[in-house]
């Protein structure tokens, strides 16, 4: 009886309460509703929490997740684009072309075409990674 009173207080079901006070001797006494105030004033009866994830076993599921574990197509609910965006991807991509490119420049290597047709293609995405830039490169020296 004493849960169920105290539970309509708490808001909340009656296994969750927790009573700090021995039952058979004092239920008799507890019969309104502000004896039981005074009670949960005085922490004699209290609320248990809810049972969360630890930390722990976060840290440890988000290190997996960065390795690549639980990431499958059962774990995925958005779209390919919303998980990363294409835009997103593309610029990654082009920004590394482009430093590939200054480095090249750099070290002074002569490119038979002009720098700017190449910039051009890197950014109407013409290459999909640095080797297909190399090879691209490789074969304008061949020809020309």
């Amino acid at each position: 009886r004493i849960k169920k009173l105290s539970s309509k207080l708490l808001d909340c079901g009656t296994r969750r309460i927790k009573l700090n006070f021995d039952r058979n001797l004092k239920e008799k006494n507890i019969i309104s509703k502000k004896e039981l105030k005074k009670l949960i004033t005085n922490k004699k009866i209290c609320k248990k929490l809810t049972q969360t994830t630890s930390k722990f076993k976060h840290k440890r599921k988000t290190k997996q997740k960065n390795r690549g574990r639980h990431k499958g197509i059962g774990h995925r609910k958005g779209s390919i684009n919303a998980r990363k965006s294409i835009k997103f991807i593309w610029v990654q991509k082009t920004r590394l072309l482009k430093s590939y490119l200054k480095k090249y420049r750099i070290a002074k290597k002569n490119i038979e075409i002009d720098h700017k047709i190449i910039l051009k293609k890197i950014k109407g995405n013409f290459f999909t990674s640095i080797e297909h830039l190399k090879k691209f490169i490789q074969l304008n020296k061949v020809t020309h």
